[in-house]
């Protein structure tokens, strides 16, 4: 869209300026000037003026200065006005979209204006007829015609494009005044600015042409139509201006020379494809070539193609008998005999010839025997013979193929085809092709070649291959004759599977997977026999791969990580090669984290302990790479720090299917997600599947809700992080209503009254509740409930009156399922014993038109009323009644005919259905045949081979068979659809015309209208034809070529047979239908021809003795043809034929050898750029001629639409050539001709290349046999001018003999074609041995000593080029190589040795493998180096303090020893003294006076012994240590802390520290330089104890160092012991505290709970102690254990106190004497508070009963008894009850 937008941009910019200038033009007598015109037309006064100029009238009378808006509108409707009055049609505008600046429409407003005071007043006026002599219609075709007629040979089609490069504007300057601008003859299209500047600017200086479109736009591609019209507009006023600059031309048509077949007057025949001529003009000078043909009846086609500078071939297509013009212009001037006159004859009769025999028509030849063919022009009349066989390797030689003409004008040919393919045989009779020409045939190889085969690629040349990676290959057998491809791949272990994937004919890849490392043995054979190369050798490597590391473990898991707990994991390295393992485990706060490491083979196991929650990050890397998985992420998590709240956490009962939400507060518990599940002991997989939903609110805390599905105790566990919360689980006290079922005899209508009912309440599914059960109806009645076994209820009323009662049942105060149940009690009265019987209530046996009947027996069933009702399809029947005895009757219906169907009976007594009532009965439809409809189309009539179809409806017909016969004049194929409901749809096929009887019987009697007498007509068949041959295949037809295919009507029926051809750019058409001139073809033998207009393209149709047609037509342009074909004004199957038609002649080959022949080195490939954009579509195809022994073969690629590249690899030398082939036929140019030579078969040898000494004779030879063709070169370059004599031998080999005088490098370059040999230039090294200097320490002595290098310098600069080696001989005759290393000096080497003993070394020096002059040289050295220093003051010292140094001598030699101190410039000097201790021992002492650096230097015998030793001098003793990490007390295992090490005042050196565990271990620090003398220095104590730390400064210790410090470890502390679980009230409970692993510290112990708990707390051991603690009420305890002020794990402890199962007879009924109330006390019968109460009176259950708890375990009941009497009172704790329960009393009634 992006690009659709700026070209429409680009347009209307153009456009308006253009229009711009228009205007101004016209406006410049006014001397008005416009620069918008999208603005300066809104007031309506310039349009006004613009007006009134170009119509030379006035306007009428305007605003001249508008300020308002109206007064602009009115303006501009008086010139829209006057533009009507001018008859000037406006459309889709108005004044507001002028005013408002509508560009587009402003525009289409000046074109208008354009259009007809310039362009139609100077073109429709004046006769600008086209070349046919036709009037215009359109300016623009007016327009169009003047340009065309102005320049006659230049192609103007449009008025865009075709003025992009300037050419055409500059000869329409030229036209309109010859000599003004004759260059347009020579202009380069390819500068197309420069072409119309200057073409413009002479238009509009000396012919007055405006430019109201520059030279930048008309060269614009984007350039509008309307721009250029306005434009060139301007020329038909163009007057030349006198001394105007006329120029003659630089072309001279005299000087144009034409000859060649097309341009001779007599010759050619219509036989000819191609008429062609040439024309030169090379002595014309520079011009235009135009050239045009017309023939007979139409104009021609001249193809013209510059072969060279000044050299055209031109070509037409003669394809009609008559007289042709060929009219030449050159620089737009005619050529003499211009023009010329050609009469060509009609030719002969190509389809009269005929070839026949093995050698077009086998396709089992073989390859090197003979075949042969005949071919018979006996009646073709005189035309030229031509064949033409091309196979794999080009076109056959006469040598390979023999014609030999025989009598009759017959011809015998024979052939040899000389390498396995296809071969094509063209044989063309007076130019065109014979029948079934070209013939292909195929030659197969008698053999397979295995020399001709080779292989390539990774998996066979050993590149990159490595184990588990899969190795690929080719196989390439093009052209190695006929054979099979087997190849096998053996590793160490044995053969190795290997997959076969074919590319293309010739072409196989194969795939192996090597899955061990070492040698592989690859063997290729094709036939049997190996490839070249084959038995192939790789080497697979072996690869290090992390990926074959498996780690696991705890310790790597997202989740389950708990905070100072140790977790594992293990990583295994087998399979994964070689590399190192490295672990590296990263706190939440990138700080390393400790680990504990033990390995085996292949095996690391690992362990750590986290200290605090949060993110830790492992990162395992085995070689440098990520294990799988690795960096592991892990959350660890504290889950002592979760907290949960929400209901049921108090025992309360909740309602099965509401939510239940609860908190979970774990924001100081580190990352971790929350999960929960419900335990449910009823399910069978144990837990709910409704799973609760939990919702992490991102900060920390959870929402969990849930929404039980089930009653009864259930338990909700809740984790984090997979680990328990404190409190869980929940137990949930669910209860369901409506899984209580009430069921029975009872809620049921039917009961009688005066008779007991029962029903059952079973709430075993239920949950825990309190049931109730009440009644309501016409009279008061109770309901005593019963209770049984198991949670289930009997219920048992007796209803004293019939009517309607409601029976409530509610469990925890809400009804069950069902309840209310409204029970309707009857009269004593048993309809169930009311009988019904007979045909008219049986579910089948009634049809349609019959009577039905039954009978009712109520003689058991009491008084009641009978109702009896009969519904059927057409509503109630009537029922006919007659009582035969008392209670017995008799019923009687009639079926209607018309109404088959269901029908219900209802029979009702005492207002209850009686059994089985409603009765269904299904009524059939009786056997009708005159209720079958026959309807539709195929009853009627119609036409041949077309379905006639019809329906059958027999919904109404009953049961039946049908039968169908149909009968005519021919058998007709029937198919019969039965949709299975009663309806079906028969179809059939008349073949034959005429009349049809179809008989149709249903229960074997005819149906209504049968037999029924349809009549068919013949119809025409398009889809019959069928058309085919080359000229309609979509490629293969060329122009200029006739393309022929046949129509096949057989079988199609009588119609007319129609071609149409649309070409590219035109249309011709053999005569339509609908036209007066249409022909009809069916039963005639020929077609009258039409004529058409020039340039089309007409098809030929002939007619065939068996109604087959041949059609041929001949296309003159390249492009896609549509070609119709058409039968009985119809299409036939698949027309219109899509036909491409390519011009070879137009395709351009870029490349080596195309113009020429070339001589080319062989090595890259070869490639070719191909054009096709001129010659239509089509495929390249090529053809290679090579040496007899190159396998090269030549490929065609298409890279674009229109674009191919050629591509060659030639591997042998010797000469080549490619044949290119477009659309099957050679292009224009020459073969490609190609001479390859090889410079790596060239050979050079000999001793004369390697080296030699300077003066003598040295010789080599040069080898080009096998090279091919070449020019050998040779030079020689070097130190000195050498002398070089070549002579070449009988064999062409040549002898190079050469001497030089001074020594060196020499350069010897071959060439061979211009192309340097294989390893050229040849380097040769001369060298002079006498020249060689050695100097040096190493050689002289001077200068050395032992333990230092003592280097040799050899320089062969004046030597020349040769090995130099240097040996050195110790004191105790010790031998050894000295390595001489290249300096940056050319020829110059160093060597040295350090020497390790004292005494004389001897060096040996050679070059060339001869000793240089006075080698060997002797060496005296001597040993400094033996000199020994110790002591702690080489390195540091202690300010104002005695240090010291002692010297060893003892290997040293004889020699004396020295000491010297450097410093700053201002340092003081050091006090230094050396004392002899003993023999060869000495002891330097030395005491510095300031804190600055100094460097001691030791010598003997005035040599250092070293390099000098740096000291530092310190002041360890102002060093400060402070800070928490260094208190003796309150440090804490597994909690980083600190301390400052101040060294401000302690001068130069650095401070380090130690920390040393109880274990003796030493612990891991971080030390940070906070600033200039302070370090922070942070540490985590891993365990308690007493920890040393060692401050040093400078190597000392500073003050108060070492530091003792105590830490201790909350995490250490153990506590164990029921009493941390659980508790029962007023039982002690108690748990054991282990501090011994914790060290030293406060131990607090604390216990909240609903009531204070007294606690003791006891030590029974170091660090051990006993706590125990009495609960006196139950609930949740919080033990909050801390040690050193510190939670310990798992603290706060929350332990749940229950009191003690209950036991019912310890509870305690008082107040049962009192009616509606008593006390249960339950204080000591333990539970946990489950008590059920039940009161029922006499009659009925007591209205209300509440149960109120006292908060202590005791309760208040009280209840309403509604009527006096005895009360029974069951009362229950935890299910059991009490003693005595149930209790009985007397009441007087409650309210």
């Amino acid at each position: 869209m992006a690009s659709e937008s700026h070209l429409d941009a680009e347009w209307k910019r153009i456009q308006k300026k253009t229009f711009t200038r228009w205007c101004n033009e016209h406006l410049r007598v006014q001397g008005v000037q416009m620069k918008d015109i999208s603005t300066d037309f809104s007031d309506g006064v310039g349009l006004i003026t613009l007006l009134q100029v170009l119509s030379q009238k006035k306007v009428g009378k305007y605003n001249k200065k508008p300020r308002v808006r109206a007064q602009k509108l009115e303006n501009v409707q008086l010139s829209l006005r006057f533009i009507e009055s001018e008859k000037i049609r406006l459309v889709n505008i108005g004044t507001g979209d002028i005013v408002d600046g509508n560009l587009k429409l402003i525009l289409g407003l000046v074109w208008t204006l354009i259009l007809h005071y310039q362009i139609s007043a100077r073109f429709i006026d004046e006769d600008f007829s086209g070349a046919g002599g036709a009037k215009p219609t359109t300016a623009r075709q007016s327009m169009l015609n003047y340009v065309q007629n102005k320049m006659p040979d230049h192609a103007v089609k449009n008025f865009t494009t075709d003025w992009n490069d300037g050419i055409a504007i500059a000869q329409l300057v030229d036209a309109h005044a010859p000599g003004l601008c004759p260059e347009f003859a020579t202009m380069d299209p390819s500068h197309p600015l420069e072409n119309a500047a200057y073409a413009m600017d002479l238009a509009e200086e000396w012919l007055g042409v405006p430019q109201v479109l520059l030279p930048e736009e008309i060269t614009n591609p984007n350039v509008d139509e309307l721009s250029v019209m306005t434009y060139l507009s301007g020329f038909t006023d163009a007057q030349l201006k006198p001394g105007a600059p006329i120029k003659s031309s630089l072309a001279n048509a005299d000087k144009v020379k034409v000859y060649g077949p097309g341009i001779e007057r007599d010759g050619l025949t219509t036989d000819i494809n191609i008429a062609r001529f040439v024309v030169d003009a090379t002595e014309a000078g520079p011009g235009i070539l135009s050239v045009t043909g017309k023939g007979p009846n139409s104009s021609v086609d001249v193809f013209v193609e510059e072969k060279s500078k000044g050299m055209y071939d031109c070509s037409y297509v003669p394809d009609e008998a008559g007289e042709y013009q060929i009219v030449l212009k050159y620089g737009g001037k005619s050529l003499p005999k211009s023009p010329y006159t050609v009469v060509v004859e009609g030719g002969s009769d190509v389809d009269a010839v005929r070839a026949y025999g093995p050698g077009v028509e086998s396709d089992s030849l073989k390859e090197g025997i003979k075949t042969e063919f005949w071919v018979e022009t006996a009646g073709a009349g005189e035309g030229a013979l031509v064949i033409l066989i091309r196979g794999p390797r080009g076109p056959l030689s006469s040598d390979n193929m023999q014609v030999s003409e025989l009598e009759d004008g017959r011809y015998h040919v024979m052939y040899t085809p000389g390498a396995p393919g296809q071969y094509i045989v063209e044989v063309t009779f007076g130019g065109l092709h014979v029948q079934d020409s070209p013939f292909r045939v195929k030659v197969t190889a008698d053999r397979a070649d295995a020399s001709k085969c080779y292989a390539e690629g990774p998996g066979i040349d050993g590149s990159d291959l490595s184990v588990n990676k899969p190795a690929s290959f080719k196989v390439y057998s093009k052209g190695a004759g006929k054979g099979t491809v087997s190849v096998h791949v053996r590793g160490r272990s044995g053969s190795v599977p290997i997959e076969e994937d074919k590319v293309e004919e010739g072409v196989s890849e194969y795939t192996y997977l090597p899955k061990e490392n070492g040698e592989y043995v690859i063997t290729v054979k094709f036939g049997g026999d190996q490839i070249p190369g084959s038995r192939f050798h790789v080497n697979v490597e072996p690869p290090t791969d992390a990926s074959k590391c498996i780690a696991s473990g705890p310790g790597l898991e997202p989740t389950g990580v708990r905070v100072n707990i140790p977790t594992t994991f293990q990583v295994r390295t087998k399979d994964a090669g070689h590399g190192d393992l490295e672990v590296d485990i990263r706190d939440p706060d990138g700080k390393g984290l400790a680990m504990d490491t033990t390995s085996a083979p292949y095996t690391y196991d690992y362990s750590y302990v986290a200290s605090k929650p949060g993110n830790y990050t492992v990162g395992i890397k085995f070689g440098g790479q990520n294990v799988p998985g690795s960096p592991y992420q892990v959350s660890v998590t504290d889950t002592s720090k979760v907290t949960i709240a929400g209901p049921g956490m108090n025992g309360e009962f909740l309602p099965v299917g509401e939510p239940l939400e609860y908190f979970v507060d774990a924001r100081d518990a580190g990352p971790g997600k929350v999960a929960c599940s419900v335990h449910v002991p009823i399910k069978p997989d144990d837990y709910d599947t409704s799973a609760p939903k939990v919702t992490d609110n991102g900060d920390g805390t959870f929402h969990v809700l849930y929404t039980p599905e089930d009653a009864g105790r259930l338990k909700m566990n809740v984790t984090f992080a997979e680990a328990a919360i404190q409190g869980t689980p929940i137990k949930l006290h669910v209860f369901d209503a409506s899984k209580v079922l009430a069921y029975g005899k009872g809620l049921e209508d039917g009961n009688k009254s005066g008779q007991l009912t029962m029903f059952t309440v079973d709430m075993r599914q239920g949950g825990e509740g309190a049931l109730r059960v009440a009644i309501e109806g016409p009279a008061e009645t109770p309901i005593t409930p019963k209770d049984q076994a198991n949670n289930i209820v009997n219920c048992e009323y007796l209803p004293p009156v019939p009517g309607q009662y409601k029976i409530l049942v509610l469990w925890a105060d809400v009804h069950v399922p069902g309840s209310p149940f409204n029970v309707k009690i009857l009269p004593s009265v048993d309809p169930t014993q009311v009988i019904a019987y007979g045909p008219g209530l049986e579910s089948t046996g009634l049809t349609s038109d019959m009577w039905a009947d039954f009978y009712v027996d109520c003689r058991k069933a009491g008084k009641g009323d009978l109702n009896v009702a009969v519904h059927g399809p057409g509503g109630g029947e009537k029922l006919d009644v007659e009582e035969e005895e008392p209670g017995l009757f008799k019923y009687r219906y009639f079926i209607d005919p018309d109404e088959a169907g269901e029908y219900v009976a209802t029979i009702t007594f005492a207002d209850q259905a009686i059994p089985d009532s409603p009765f269904h009965v299904n009524v059939a439809w009786k056997t009708d045949a005159s209720k079958v409809r026959a309807y539709g189309p195929g009853l009627e009539g119609g036409t041949t081979k077309e379905w006639a179809e019809f329906k059958l409806d027999m919904t109404k017909a009953g049961e039946g068979g049908l039968s169908l016969n149909i009968a005519g004049p021919s058998e007709a194929e029937v198919t019969v659809d039965d949709h299975q409901d009663g309806t079906a749809t028969v179809k059939y096929l008349p073949t034959e015309p005429g009349e049809y009887t179809v008989n149709i019987n249903f229960a074997d009697e005819a149906i209504p209208g049968s037999p029924f007498m349809p009549v068919f007509e013949a119809c025409t068949d398009a889809s019959k034809v069928k058309a085919y041959g080359p000229g309609l295949e979509s490629f293969g037809n060329k122009v200029g070529h006739d393309a022929v295919f046949t129509i096949d009507t057989q079988g199609a029926g009588a119609g007319a047979v129609d071609v149409a051809i649309d070409a590219p750019g035109s249309r011709s058409t053999t005569p339509t239908s609908g036209t007066p001139e249409k022909i009809s073809v069916a039963k005639r033998t020929s077609l009258r021809r039409h004529s058409f207009k020039a340039g089309a393209t007409r098809p030929h149709i002939v007619k065939k003795d068996d109604e087959t047609y041949e059609v041929d037509y001949n296309p003159r342009k390249v492009g896609q043809y549509k070609v119709n074909v058409y039968f009985a004004d119809l299409p036939i199957p698949k027309s219109p034929f899509i036909v491409n038609i390519a011009d070879p002649s137009k395709v351009e080959v870029v490349g080596p050898g195309v113009k020429e022949e070339e001589a080319l080195q062989i090595g890259d490939e070869l490639c070719w750029a191909v054009d096709c954009s001129q010659a239509g579509p089509g495929d390249v195809e090529c053809a290679l001629a090579r040496p007899a022994d190159s396998n090269a073969a030549v490929v065609a690629e298409k890279t674009t639409d229109n674009n191919w590249v050629i591509k060659l690899s030639p591997e042998i030398p010797g000469p080549y050539e490619i044949t290119v082939n477009y659309a099957g036929s050679p292009v224009s140019q020459e073969p490609i001709r190609l001479n390859m030579f090889d410079v790596s078969k060239v050979k050079v040898y000999g001793p004369g290349l390697e080296k030699g000494r300077v003066g003598e004779p040295h010789t080599f030879y040069i080898d080009p046999t096998e090279a091919g063709n070449g020019e050998l070169s040779l030079a020689m370059e070097g130190p000195s001018e050498a002398n070089v004599n070549c002579q070449p031998n009988d064999e062409g080999i040549y002898e190079v003999q050469y001497t030089a005088d001074a020594a060196g490098e020499y350069k010897i370059n071959v060439k061979f074609g211009n192309s340097p040999v294989e390893d050229s230039p040849f380097s040769v090294p001369l060298v002079d041995p006498e020249k060689v200097q050695c100097t040096g320490p190493g050689i002289t002595g001077k200068g050395a000593r032992v333990g230092e290098p003592a280097k040799i310098i050899v320089d062969t600069r004046e030597a020349g080029n040769a090995p130099v080696t240097a040996s050195l001989t110790t004191p105790d005759g010790e031998i050894s190589d000295l390595v001489l290393a290249a300096t940056v000096e050319p020829g110059v080497f160093e060597a040295e040795y350090t020497p390790t003993e004292v005494g004389d070394h001897e060096v040996a020096v050679t070059f060339d493998d001869e000793a240089v002059m006075s080698s060997p040289f002797s060496a005296p050295i001597g040993d400094p180096s033996a000199v020994q220093l110790t002591g702690d003051g080489l390195q540091c010292a202690i300010l104002d303090d005695c240090n010291y140094v002692d010297c060893w001598t003892e290997s040293a030699g004889p020699g004396v020893l020295s000491v010297d101190f450097e410093g700053e410039d201002d340092a003081p000097p050091v006090e230094s003294t050396i004392e002899a201790i003993e023999d060869n021992h000495y002891q330097i002492k030395y005491i510095p006076h300031a804190s600055v650096p100094y460097r001691m230097i030791v010598k003997y015998n005035d040599f250092p012994v070293n390099d000098g030793n740096d000291i530092t001098v310190s002041n360890p003793a102002a060093c400060k240590v402070y800070g928490p990490g260094v208190e003796p007390t309150g440090v804490l295992a597994h909690e980083e802390t600190n301390f400052t090490v101040e060294t401000i005042n302690a001068g130069p050196g650095e401070a380090t520290v130690e920390i040393v565990a109880p274990d003796e271990s030493v612990l891991p620090h971080d030390i940070e330089h906070v600033d200039d003398g302070k370090l922070n220095v942070k540490y985590t104590a891993p365990f308690a104890g007493v920890f040393n730390i060692n401050v040093k400064f400078a190597g000392h210790h500073v003050q108060s160092s070492p530091l003792n410090v105590s830490v201790a470890d909350p995490s250490a502390v153990k506590a164990d012991g029921e009493g941390l679980v659980k508790a029962l009230v007023d039982e002690s409970a108690g748990f054991k505290l282990d501090t011994t692993d914790a060290g030293e510290a406060s131990l607090n112990v604390s216990i909240q709970g609903p009531r204070e708990a007294e606690m003791q707390c006891d030590e029974v051991g170091e660090g051990l102690y006993t706590v125990s603690y009495v609960p006196v009420r139950a609930g949740i305890y919080n033990i909050c254990i801390q040690f050193a002020e510190r939670d310990i794990p798992g603290s706060p402890f929350s332990v749940p106190v229950t009191r003690p199962p209950p036991d019912a007879e310890k509870c305690i009924i008082s107040g049962l004497e009192n009616p509606g109330s008593f006390v249960v006390d339950a204080i000591e019968a333990g539970g946990n508070g489950f008590l059920e109460v039940g009161v029922c009176g006499a009659y009925v259950p007591a209205e209300f009963v509440s149960i109120k708890h006292n908060g202590d375990y005791t309760f208040s009941v009280t209840y309403d008894i509604p009527e006096p009497g005895e009360t029974t009172i069951s009362v229950k704790w935890h299910g059991q009850h009490l003693k005595g329960s149930p209790f009985t009393v007397l009441t007087e009634g409650t309210s």
